[in-house]
């Protein structure tokens, strides 16, 4: 035994002690390897990449580190800047067409953190991250034709992507389980064709994705997702004459996503979709909004599809699709000012309303092409289907933006509850169901309030609805520091069927009541 713990007490020092830290300073006085400390400090952050192993970090003082050979990093090494992305920046002055990029990670366990990558002389990739992490950075000015950061795998979190749509390609490219989170990718100049964020088989979520507006000769979609999730993002401002406006969605997941001020051109059936242009995938809990599909270029032959969303196949489900547009005229007719549906597209508890089309009001909010089903909708004119509504849905103020449902909607509480809604949030992060059936649209109304309190004479009547409480206890504190002082209340419960109510004496004191599963 004691042999055994003293192996054990080794090999824990061993592995304690082989980490190091290294240091890379343009003004260190003698830069000498192993680069151990500031004085001795790297003056290229290869040199001191190069001599780190798996677990050590290299700490880059602020600087300008031009690159000319790309910086790689094969171990499991945590290369960090001391003062951040505004203050250490590594400027590309390679070439891509060479292969080269401003920084190229290969191990699944290593780390940048910390710096702006940006072009310089020549034109070079920003980052190539084949498993590995890249967080709080930013990506400057690089063309999307050559990539500000190509991903294979991997985490990359807290980043701001600035790019220039020229000519062709994709800003950002993650495939094979690549995560794409909290971050911020911006088409910064947009001159000819190029897609801002591409996922294949990979997961972009809570991030902004603002595209390029231009029309003419600048086209391609902000977000193009294939078998990949698209969760909490906002995707905006983009002109692409083709499929989807902001997103094109194949074999996909979108949850909980606002898709707004987005155009898709190029007019005629198998085309457009302002907002989304989704093939066999799946849109729920998002706000469609203030999209257009317009005509292409030219002498068109077809106007606008889908001014919010495009469906071949695929579901719709609890969302709010809204103020989109789609142009249509006698010799150039579109379909579909909100939605187009085609194939088995299926469109459930979603809330289509106040869409435009410029010459038909009858296909305005939707035109189903066949043989797409519409299932407890708010939409006007009626679509067929079980439970749906045509009324006005009721916004609380459309006008400015807020498509949340007023208390007086008649979507709250008509939709249809699915099997995923289970723990499932809407747009706000709310539940997605507060009562007994889920509402309509991308946001579930709050619930009214369960407790009240009435004074009556010199008593306090306290009720709450009969319906959906069963087991629930009502307790009372004066305290609400001391989580230890709820009990339960012991005044007997009335329920006329409607509601359950005790009345208690009226007191001077401060008394706090609260319903609470036992």
């Amino acid at each position: 035994m004691i042999v055994g713990l003293a192996i054990v007490t080794a090999a824990t020092v061993a592995l304690q002690t082989s980490a190091a830290t290294l240091y890379v300073s343009q003004s260190s006085p003698n830069p000498t390897p192993p680069y151990s400390t500031p004085e001795t400090a790297a003056h290229n952050i290869q040199d001191a990449v190069d001599v780190a192993t798996g677990g050590d970090t290299v700490l880059v003082a602020p600087g300008d580190y031009g690159v000319t050979n790309q910086i790689n990093v094969t171990n499991a090494v945590r290369l960090q800047s001391t003062d951040g992305a505004s203050q250490t920046f590594l400027t590309g002055n390679a070439v891509i067409n060479q292969g080269l990029w401003c920084l190229a990670i290969s191990n699944a366990l290593a780390i940048a953190d910390g710096f702006t990558l940006r072009r310089g002389t020549e034109d070079p990739g920003g980052a190539i991250l084949v498993g590995g992490t890249i967080q709080n950075c930013n990506f400057t000015n690089f063309y999307n034709s050559y990539g500000s950061l190509v991903m294979s795998g991997g985490t990359v979190s807290n980043v701001i992507v600035a790019y220039i749509r020229q000519p062709g390609g994709n800003a950002v490219s993650c495939s094979d389980s690549g995560l794409i989170t909290d971050s911020r990718i911006l088409c910064t100049a947009a001159i000819a064709n190029g897609t801002g964020v591409s996922l294949v088989n990979s997961r972009l979520q809570n991030s902004v994705i603002s595209g390029g507006p231009n029309a003419g000769p600048s086209r391609g979609v902000a977000v193009a997702a294939i078998s990949s999730t698209v969760v909490g993002c906002t995707i905006s401002n983009n002109f692409n004459e083709g499929k989807g406006g902001g997103a094109y969605l194949q074999d996909s997941l979108m949850d909980r996503c606002i898709v707004t001020g987005n155009t898709a051109a190029y007019g005629a059936p198998g085309y457009g979709g302002g907002g989304i242009f989704e093939t066999n995938s799946v849109i729920r809990n998002s706000l469609v909004v203030a999209n257009g599909s317009t005509i292409a270029s030219g002498d068109p032959t077809y106007g606008g599809y889908g001014g919010g969303v495009y469906m071949q196949g695929g579901a719709l489900v609890n969302c709010t699709v809204s103020e989109n547009s789609a142009f249509s005229f006698p010799d150039a007719p579109g379909a579909g000012g909100g939605i187009y549906v085609e194939g088995n597209g299926t469109v459930t508890n979603s809330i289509i309303y106040f869409n435009t089309l410029s010459t038909d009001s009858s296909s305005s909010n939707w035109f189903n092409a066949g043989p797409g089903v519409f299932d407890h909708c708010c939409t006007a004119p009626d679509p067929g289907g079980a439970g749906n509504l045509t009324q006005d849905p009721q916004f609380l103020d459309l006008a400015n933006g807020n498509s949340h449902l007023a208390s007086s909607s008649p979507c709250i509480d008509a939709g249809t509850n699915q099997p995923w809604m289970a723990g499932a949030r809407d747009l706000d992060g709310n539940s997605r169901i507060s009562s007994a059936s889920v509402d309509m649209g991308a946001y579930e109304a709050p619930p009214a309030s369960m407790l009240s309190i009435i004074h009556s004479g010199s008593n306090v009547i306290l009720r709450w609805p009969s319906a959906g409480t069963p087991g629930l206890v009502l307790q009372q504190s004066s305290d609400l520091t001391a989580l230890e002082s709820w009990t339960p209340n012991t005044a007997p419960v009335t329920d006329d069927g409607t509601n359950k109510s005790i009345t208690i004496p009226a007191t001077n004191n401060i008394l706090l009541f609260r319903l609470r599963s036992p």
